[in-house]
């Protein structure tokens, strides 16, 4: 795979402010996301495609908590700031799911 999976952070980060800036222009400041739970599959079923994911590998999420979970994290003083980035992102990733599916025609 090499350098077909190596992602630029800067060229990411400029991306998603690219997406937002447009979520922006079409839904204002605030979104409602219009759900809450959702399925979810371990990190390892997601990235072995070969194999059919069983019931063991799916959780739930909920909305509600990935929107709780992201003003925690902004509302932290900045010495505050402790990042657990897996944990941080996987929420932050349920809530960009919904923007993405909302989207969706």
């Amino acid at each position: 795979m090499g350098d077909k999976t190596v992602v630029s952070l800067p060229v990411l980060r400029h991306v998603v402010g690219l997406l937002f800036d447009e979520l922006e222009k079409r839904h204002g400041g605030r979104v409602e996301l219009g759900a809450d739970f959702y399925y979810v599959l371990s990190t390892e079923a997601v990235y072995s495609p070969g194999d059919t994911p069983d019931g063991q590998e799916c959780t739930l999420g909920s909305l509600v908590d990935d929107v709780a979970t992201v003003r925690e994290i902004a509302a932290r003083l900045p010495d505050e700031h402790m990042v657990v980035l897996w944990h941080d992102l996987a929420h932050v990733n349920g809530i960009l799911q919904r923007l993405a599916a909302l989207d969706r025609p």
